[in-house]
């Protein structure tokens, strides 16, 4: 394949993965409203601490719920976003 094909193809592939992508960011950011909003009570200092997303004994049900939704779409926005660039390093490096 041509430079050329390559570009269009990764164009054609690319940025609906890239729409998708900020689909599910919007998503995340809509459930970390929420995973904000529902710490548990004297737990309202993880907030300041990045790590706690990853802890359910600070965030009640809801906020357990939010949490585990948020982790899920962020992984989305990663896997979506970062996928047309994958291909595009692994044909440059395969076939350069």
């Amino acid at each position: 394949m041509t430079e050329t094909q390559i570009d269009i193809l990764v164009a054609v592939i690319g940025l609906p993965l890239f729409a998708l992508g900020f689909y599910f960011w919007a998503k995340a950011a809509r459930h970390m409203y929420g995973l904000i909003n529902n710490f548990k009570a004297g737990r309202e200092w993880g907030k300041y601490l990045a790590f706690s997303m990853f802890m359910p004994s600070f965030f009640t049900d809801e906020g357990n719920y939010h949490r585990k939704e948020m982790l899920k779409y962020t992984g989305f926005f990663i896997l979506f976003c970062g996928t047309p660039f994958i291909f595009v390093g692994l044909h440059k490096m395969l076939f350069s």
